[in-house]
């Protein structure tokens, strides 16, 4: 991402008498090689302004004058020095905006510079001097002498030494400003050898700023037009408005990412989002295209953000088992990260919105959390307020010059703004007491720096136990830590970190926490607080997700965007997450209550809701939103001008009450109603039902079908309609065609409805998918009045997609579950209806091009499928298998799977492993281990062994510790298993405790996620067997093992023996994945294809233990053939009809019926037969 650059204005300079002899030659300098813009922003604050200048090259031309040709040197877009007879150089110019009061010094700091001569270059002749300026007259060249200062253009050195020169400060409207000019190019007139500096930096020093006085200005005079040709006119145009910065831009965009279960308890937080303004789309993990993995989240949050509503905000609702976070490779820490949910255009580690995550472990945890965040949101705080405008900080005692200096600095920036703040320095006595007051008490933000663990501070100390101990209900805190791992959200050896505990605890804690997921360092975390607070209160960033933000940005800044041994500013942009809402915007004063003025009602319609928000004065971008209160859909949004004033056009189609909310920095929330009034007639749509009896008569809108719409409306006015009202139905759908679109209500008085009992038609479109929404505009009209009602319909379809499978491989194979070479076994498939219709007697196809697969019977019945339920195929396909050349090997099957009759027809694919399943490893093969991922510091040995003579080893040599900074891992070749496995393996450790750590970690995703099994520290003397079970993994996945080594920066040990790994199935039992749940009833599914030609499959449910048959008949009732019978486990069953009667004749086309009974219990299903 790229800072934000512009081309500078030009210096005013003297007109010269010349005409070009030739046109223009670029001279590129250094690696710069195109003319480009020569001004940047570094960096702008109250204390300091920085410019970065580039010079990429010099435009050089000539002129002709009354003494002669000349050459001329430029920059573009720049302009030159004025000294009257002296070299004509270019001078670099920018103006830039200072603070009120501000006094201002100027430095230079040269970077780099480039030297040549013009001869060189080809050029002979001299620079042209700065000549007096010529009036717009007829023969004023002529009188106009020539100028030329001979001192300087016979003196043999350099002219123009580089200096940058301020002009007095002026008032433009609001804002201060100084014309900044720098001389880039010194020439010796004598020899021609030009110095040029390409890269500079220069530095404002400001002193005596008026902070306030500097706001107050910019709010005061803030104007439109003359603010807008001036925003590219002023290099740092806007960094002194805290308004500007303290809101985003409308419209505001928010995409929740939710696990299932969590979907139904946060409709609050997203109702609230909603009405104060943010259009809020809640997506479940479920709703992923290709599942909730990292790569198909941030591939959904990437096509959001390439749509018509890129998202500002990415909220992610669980922990990382729902959804997902990034384990990076970077070095050497390796953070765990939800940056990555955040990087959407280009492939840098910039953030384009702002992601956050309320990280819960059920749905206790997020009632716990969505109710503290209400509170803060909606006001509902204790009567006293004075915590709103207070901060905390604490600081251990290591490092104490470090720590509290940079404290001592974010309390002086807090104090300059008017807040209240307080510490607790644990070299100075600061107790764990004296931050549970301070919590207690009240404060809007808390910042620790220190030493941190998984779940702990260091000093002053504070655990969980202090945290779930305090007593600051409706008093939460934004909590800050600079320490290691105390953000450390994706821990295995951890299930609940520190931050999470301060965001889940109940009536107590943090509304949002911000930490490190590994370890940080005290010069780094030094910077990143004092940024923070820069961004925070000098920027006006105070929302969580700008202020953190801004804050990594300067960071990085401030190390040069380095990312090497030193420092990363890479892995601090991954290691610090907020953990809660980072759209939360925080109290920085005790909030004022606003006095909103709106209508009482408004006609019902187009309108104008014309708002006014004042606290003592009028409060500026404010934000003002209104919604449906009923369903909470956005009317409009809009933020108040310097008068307090918005204006928000609307349309309203519904009779309901409208809901305003006002939200504003450091203001209490407004919530008000309006009134939608009528007067005369009114006449809308009321209410429809849908009439699919030309189709399945299911209730439900489905694609190619007839449908009939009885439809109601109903008089909301205060009189009888003016004549009869008539109402025509409209669409602007290509997914349905109306076929009756005009109906004559006749008279409506008012308060009453009138009906069309037969309703309006329409056909749906074969190819209408799943979801579907279509609009319907219904218009209606009297002799007089006109109304338009918009109302949408949606459209339910099976939605069928690949489940699972399991494969049945009894005797003479090893009944093991696998696919394994060389055998036959039998398929059965799990399909899963994602859809909102019933997916009624679907059969599937299996089909495969994979040389090592051969299908012997590929058709089979599934019965009917409920929306989100799965059926599994009531007749295992069968398949033989190869012997492919590695273990394990994935080949891709396909599935055509039709329902609806065969109307619809959908595709999927999945794959299937071929392989032995497991993993063994004595350590003594080693074409086995050197398909192991090794790194550093872990080899094989036979200095030590649990089973001679080798085992791995991570450490120096064969007896060496191992080294410090260390995070080194050790990865199996990939794995085929089960549903069930058990990984085993024989280790000893010398490890020092508690501080250095050897974790064995699994995953089913190449490595892309890692789940922990279990870690170890300490000293283990003996070989000793580990085991651990391994559930729930997708039968044939394939899984890596990861033992992993990490170390800190002092103790070290003799390190991690490891051998004889295995990872075993159970065989002889047959693992399958859960059978779909019977209905309970008899069924008797309908026939495919119906009608038929030759064959028909036809599926029935048995739901207990039954003596069952299913007979064929013709229309007289004649027995035709008996199809199944016997007694029958509960299941589905399949068994197909050819067409032939029980001697094996051809039955001639017609009608026939085949009836299953059961007990007591006979069904009866029609089918038809074509020849």
């Amino acid at each position: 991402m790229n800072h934000r650059t512009i081309t500078s204005l030009a210096v005013l300079v003297l007109a010269m008498s010349a005409t070009a002899a030739f046109p223009g030659q670029w001279i590129p300098l250094a690696a710069n090689s195109n003319p480009g813009r020569t001004v940047g922003l570094s960096s702008a604050g109250f204390d300091a302004i920085v410019l970065d200048v580039t010079l990429p090259g010099l435009d050089v031309s000539e002129g002709k004058t009354k003494d002669g040709a000349y050459i001329l040197l430029s920059v573009p877009d720049q302009g030159y020095n004025t000294e009257l007879g002296h070299p004509k150089l270019p001078v670099v110019s920018e103006w830039v905006e200072i603070p009120q009061g501000a006094r201002v010094e100027a430095s230079l700091e040269v970077i780099a510079s480039e030297s040549f001569n013009l001869k060189d270059k080809g050029f002979d002749k001299k620079i042209m001097p700065v000549q007096l300026p010529v009036p717009k007259m007829p023969g004023a060249e002529e009188k106009v002498p020539f100028s030329i200062d001979q001192s300087v253009y016979s003196s043999n050195e350099f002219y123009g030494k580089a200096k940058v020169t301020l002009s007095e400060p002026v008032q433009m409207r609001g804002h201060r400003a100084v014309l900044v000019s720098f001389w880039p190019v010194a020439y010796n007139p004598v020899t021609g050898d030009i110095k040029a500096i390409t890269k500079a930096k220069i530095s404002l020093k400001l002193s005596g700023s008026d902070i306030a006085g500097t706001r107050k200005m910019s709010a005061k005079y803030r104007s439109a037009a003359y603010d807008s040709p001036l925003s590219s006119t002023l290099i740092n145009f806007g960094t002194y408005e805290s308004f500007a910065k303290a809101v985003p831009a409308l419209p505001i965009n928010q995409l929740i990412i939710v696990g299932d279960e969590y979907y139904d308890a946060l409709a609050p937080l997203a109702d609230w989002d909603t009405r104060k303004g943010y259009r809020t789309l809640v997506t479940r993990t479920s709703e992923i295209p290709g599942g909730a993995d990292t790569s198909h989240i941030r591939q959904y949050i990437k096509s959001q953000y390439d749509g018509e509503n890129p998202p500002d905000f990415v909220l992610l609702v669980g922990d990382v088992d729902v959804v997902p976070t990034y384990y990076t490779n970077t070095v050497p820490n390796y953070p765990v990260t939800d940056l990555y949910y955040s990087t959407m255009a280009g492939t840098d580690f910039v953030p384009d919105l702002y992601v956050s995550r309320i990280s819960v472990a059920d749905t206790i945890q997020l009632h716990n959390y969505i109710a503290k965040y209400l509170d803060y949101q909606q006001g509902s705080w204790t009567s006293d307020h004075s915590w709103m405008q207070k901060a905390f900080f604490t600081a251990s005692a290591d490092y104490y010059t470090v720590t509290e200096a940079t404290d001592n600095y974010c309390i002086a920036r807090s104090r300059a703004h008017g807040m209240v703040c307080d510490s607790a320095y644990q070299r100075l006595g600061g107790s764990t007491v004296d931050i549970t007051d301070a919590f207690n008490n009240g404060t809007t933000i808390m910042t620790y720096t220190g030493h941190g663990w998984y779940d702990s501070w260091g000093g002053p100390g504070f655990t969980p136990s202090n945290i779930n101990s305090l007593t600051n209900s409706n008093k939460y805190s934004f909590v800050t830590s600079f320490s290691c791992l105390t953000g450390a959200f994706a821990s295995g050896s951890y299930p609940e970190c520190f931050g999470e505990t301060w965001i889940r605890a109940a009536n107590k804690g943090a509304v949002a926490f911000w930490g490190s997921s590994v370890l940080s360092y005290w010069d780094e975390d030094d910077i990143l607080q004092r940024r923070m607070y820069d961004a925070f209160l000098d920027s006006g960033y105070t929302w969580i997700g700008g202020l953190t933000f801004k804050a990594k940005l300067d960071f990085g800044r401030y190390y040069n965007w380095a990312s090497g041994p030193s420092v990363s500013v890479k892995i601090y942009f991954e290691q610090y997450n907020i953990l809660g809402s980072g759209a939360i915007d925080l109290y920085t004063k005790q909030p004022l209550t606003m006095t909103v003025s709106h209508p009482a009602t408004v006609p019902l319609g187009p309108a104008t809701v014309n708002v006014n928000v004042a606290a003592g004065t009028a409060v500026q971008n404010a934000l003002v939103c209104l919604t449906y209160k009923s369903n909470g859909e956005i009317l409009a949004t809009g933020y108040t001008d310097a008068s307090g004033n918005v204006s928000l056009d609307i349309v309203t189609t519904i009779l309901d009450s409208i809901g305003l909310v006002v939200t504003a920095h450091n203001c209490a929330p407004y919530s008000g109603q309006i009134k939608i009034s009528v007067a005369g007639p009114c006449v809308l749509h009321y209410k429809h039902t849908i009439n699919d009896s030309a189709g399945n008569g299911n209730s439900d809108i489905n694609p190619g079908e007839a449908i009939a719409l009885p439809l109601w409306v109903k008089n909301y006015g205060s009189v009888i309609s003016t004549g009869t009202v008539k109402g025509t139905l409209r669409t602007t759908s290509n997914q349905a065609a109306i076929t009756d679109s005009f109906y004559n209500f006749g008279l409506v008085y008012s308060g009453d409805s009138a009906q069309y009992s037969s309703g309006y038609k329409f056909n749906v479109s074969p190819a209408c998918t799943n979801g579907t929404i279509i609009p319907f505009t219904l218009e209606c009209h009297d002799t007089e009045n006109s109304w338009t009602t918009n109302f949408t319909v949606k459209v339910s379809a099976p939605k069928l997609f690949y489940s699972t499978y399991c494969i049945i491989d009894p005797a003479p194979a090893n009944n093991n579950s696998f696919a394994e070479p060389g055998e036959t076994d039998s398929l059965r498939v799990y399909l899963k209806n994602k859809g909102l219709q019933t997916a009624d007697n679907v059969t599937a196809i299996l089909s495969s091009s994979d040389p090592y697969v051969a299908i012997v019977s590929d058709s089979s019945g599934y019965g009917d499928i409920q929306p989100d339920s799965a059926g599994g195929s009531a007749i295992p396909y069968l398949l033989t298998f190869g012997t492919p050349p590695q273990n394990p090997y994935y080949a891709r099957l396909r599935l055509q799977m039709k329902t609806l009759g065969g109307t619809l027809v959908q595709y999927d694919s999945f794959m299937l492993a071929i392989a032995s399943p497991g993993f063994y490893d004595n350590v003594e093969d080693s074409i086995l281990t050197n398909q192991y991922q090794a790194g550093n510091l872990w080899h094989t040995t036979e200095y030590t062994a649990y089973s001679p003579t080798t085992c791995w080893r991570c450490g120096v040599g064969d007896d060496q510790p191992y080294i410090n900074y260390m995070n080194s891992s050790l990865v199996t070749p990939e794995f085929a298993v089960g549903t069930q496995a058990t990984v085993s393996f024989w280790h000893k450790y010398w490890i020092e405790s508690n501080y250095d750590y050897g974790f064995v970690e699994y995953s089913t995703d190449d490595g892309s996620s890692w789940t922990e099994l279990a870690n170890f520290t300490g000293t283990l003397s003996d070989w000793t067997e580990q085991s651990y079970d391994i559930n729930g993994i997708p039968v044939g996945s394939k899984v890596l093992l990861k033992f992993r080594f990490t170390s800190d920066v002092s103790v070290t040990g003799l390190g991690w023996h490891i051998d004889d790994i295995s990872v075993t199935t159970p065989t002889g039992v047959a693992v399958r994945p859960e059978e779909p749940k019977l209905s309970g009833v008899l069924k008797l599914n309908r026939s495919h294809p119906n009608p038929m030609r030759s064959n028909a499959a036809i599926s029935y449910q048995v739901p207990s233990k039954s003596q069952v048959t299913l007979t064929v008949y013709n229309i007289l009732g004649q027995t035709i053939r008996l199809l199944d019978s016997g007694e029958k486990a509960p299941g589905l069953y399949q068994v197909n009809w050819d067409g032939r009667d029980s001697r094996g004749n051809n039955m001639s086309s017609g009608i026939y019926f085949y009836r299953l009974a059961a007990g007591a219990v006979t069904l009866t299903q029609k089918l038809i037969l074509v020849r």
